[in-house]
């Protein structure tokens, strides 16, 4: 670790990757960014990401806009995605203070330079069709807004930086800082000292211990967050078209019965359904590519090596390990059989018989899907006429 810098970063999650970056942008590049762990491993690895620019007090409304500028710039910077999407924000008023307040915030995003328009419920809706509106007054939309993935961000970040002559420093602990007679200071690692112009604590959950270090009191504190898991929202779910959990069952049983390996027949179904037959074609490329290069390489090193002892036994063991998967499989999906419209002593009598006919009688399985996949649907199809 070098002994010197203008400027140490203490922290290597987003807030710190940013200064660093921004620091190295400006020509600093004797900076460096000392982390406890690995970058992003504090608080950033689970920040939601969202970036809103809502906010009354001037200085902090310039300061997410050049957020924002830098963030829409950040790929073409470092060649790195950092998964922005620019989706604006609602803000919904269903109370007349509420709308008081956004009606007395344009006048301050006019003078921050930051986009918002106040809508009408009926404007809403469009942007939003699900929107529930029957007690809104009116809507703010900021269609600047949108979210980030945080740890993408930060290592896009941390190369913009690197790439400017910064240096980063992972898995080293600060310990203590103390002032030297020169005025500069020297921070106490676990990997050395360092000595440097400027300190910079950008330790999130931790500024607390950092701040107590150099004798100050933050208050700052983590938080517990909080999350809802609910059911699927039938709505949304055709919005999005999804599948629901009965319809990937359906699905997945006439794949079963189509010729062909069922996640193949699966995803073309998937494929068609949401984007026709290109998007079946798309589907089905892209499950085969990798796997079709992969089965060549394999075809071409068994030629050459099958004689071998070794490879033979490895190969038994790998059928073994396949019967076992596809054994696992059929258990886990056998509690589908429970909403079946057959009787259950029937759907194990045709899993008996296709075990008797496969294993032991050695019927091609062709001959067996068709047989008794035929049988399963004339079976069913009765069941449900009557």
């Amino acid at each position: 670790m070098q002994k010197h810098a203008r400027v140490v970063v203490v922290g290597g999650g987003c807030v710190g990757a940013g200064i660093l970056y921004g620091l190295a942008r400006r020509g600093w590049s004797d900076v460096a960014l000392l982390e406890r762990t690995q970058l992003t491993a504090g608080s950033t690895w689970h920040a939601a990401g969202l970036v809103p620019s809502y906010t009354r007090n001037f200085n902090v409304g310039r300061m997410i806009a050049k957020t924002i500028e830098i963030y829409e710039g950040l790929e073409a910077d470092t060649s790195q995605n950092v998964g922005w999407h620019k989706c604006g924000q609602l803000r919904l008023a269903n109370s007349r203070e509420r709308l008081d307040e956004f009606t007395s915030y344009m006048s301050v995003a006019e003078a921050q330079g930051t986009r918002a328009e106040l809508l009408s419920p009926g404007e809403a809706r469009k942007l939003w069709p699900l929107l529930a509106h029957e007690k809104m007054l009116a809507a703010l939309y900021n269609p600047d807004d949108g979210h980030i993935a945080p740890a993408d961000v930060t290592q896009a970040m941390a190369k913009g930086a690197r790439d400017r002559g910064a240096k980063i420093y992972l898995e080293t602990e600060v310990k203590g800082f103390e002032r030297t007679a020169s005025g500069e200071w020297k921070i106490t690692t676990n990997r050395g000292d360092i000595t440097c112009e400027h300190v910079v604590c950008a330790t999130g959950n931790y500024a607390r211990q950092t701040g107590a270090m150099l004798g100050l009191e933050i208050p700052a504190i983590p938080i517990i967050h909080q999350y809802w898991i609910t059911e699927a929202i039938p709505e949304l779910v055709e919005r999005k078209q999804w599948l629901t959990q009965e319809e990937f069952i359906e699905d997945w049983a006439v794949a079963q019965i189509m010729p062909g390996p069922n996640v193949v027949n699966l995803s073309l179904m998937i494929g068609g359904r949401h984007f026709g037959v290109p998007g079946a074609l798309a589907a089905l490329a892209g499950l085969l590519v990798v796997p079709l290069v992969l089965v060549l390489a394999l075809a071409v090193l068994h030629a050459r090596f099958a004689d071998d002892p070794g490879v033979a036994g490895a190969l038994r063991g790998m059928t073994a390990v396949c019967a076992g998967m596809i054994g696992a499989a059929g258990l886990r999906l056998a509690g589908a059989l429970k909403k079946n419209t057959m009787p259950l002593s029937w759907c194990a009598g045709i899993c008996a018989a296709g075990f008797v006919l496969v294993a032991l009688l050695k019927y091609p399985l062709v001959w067996v899907l068709f047989g008794l996949g035929g049988l399963g649907c004339i079976l069913t199809w009765r069941r449900l006429k009557t």
